[in-house]
């Protein structure tokens, strides 16, 4: 029953905004936008299986007109529900709050509430119930370029940068750890079309294409070249079913 019901509020968690009001989509592009999503997208239901086995990992995502996420739901391998994640917006269409809820013995609810910078170009989140702090800061292009995760002592805790070339296209993903130091990078290779061809280790096929441009079916192969040989080490299936308003 209280799945239900969060699904419930999840789906009605938006409203419109006034485009007259300053909100957070002067700091970022919209979730929409961000995802790589063409069309006025609705929902995305997304199926993934790891070497076409019987476990399945199950993700529907949930957009308003305007492109913002409203809501994530993620199901475990035994199909039951296991967490969402809801961001919340104010009558000016401004995101002010995001609440996570996981659900089984050990269920949690966390509140973001978030703060708009929008001189630096950053969105800060805190943790209402432990005091976590994540800083978000944005390009005069509206991509994230850094990310920066602290504790209630706003010690950090782990780190990440971005770097984008002149389509808005991500060419390189740097973790690190709470001293700063690099952990591991990620480099991006694109097609002409726009989609993603490699990411590190990861190549991409795409099977199935839409009418909006957005795939549907895609196979990523991971490969490990620790070797005298390029061995691949698993492949992924993903089907995605797409909603757009109509």
């Amino acid at each position: 029953m209280k799945r239900t019901v969060a699904y419930i509020l999840i789906s009605a968690a938006w409203v419109l905004p006034s485009l007259a009001q300053q909100t957070h989509l002067d700091i970022k592009v919209s979730d929409v936008a961000s995802e790589r999503l063409k069309g006025a997208v609705k929902s995305v239901e997304t199926d993934l299986c790891v070497n076409v086995s019987a476990e399945h990992k199950k993700v529907r995502e949930e957009y308003d007109p305007i492109g913002n996420r409203v809501a994530t739901l993620n199901w475990g391998n035994d199909g039951e529900l296991a967490n969402t994640t809801t961001n919340f917006y104010d009558e000016n269409g401004c995101f002010y709050l995001q609440q996570y809820m996981s659900f089984g013995k050990k269920g949690v609810t966390n509140d973001w509430k978030v703060v708009l910078n929008p001189e630096t170009r950053q969105i800060a989140m805190k943790n209402d119930r432990t005091g976590s702090i994540a800083i978000r800061t944005y390009s005069p292009e509206k991509q994230l370029v850094h990310y920066r995760f602290m504790d209630k002592e706003k010690k950090q805790k782990s780190a990440s940068r971005n770097t984008w070339n002149e389509n808005n296209q991500r060419t390189e993903y740097i973790k690190y750890d709470e001293k700063n130091r690099p952990l591991y990078t990620y480099w991006f290779k694109w097609r002409e079309d726009g989609l993603i061809e490699k990411e590190r280790l990861h190549d991409y096929e795409y099977l199935v294409v839409d009418d909006c441009g957005n795939w549907t079916q895609r196979l990523m192969v991971r490969y490990d070249i620790g070797g005298k040989e390029k061995e691949k080490v698993y492949e992924r299936t993903t089907i995605r079913t797409i909603e757009y308003f109509d």
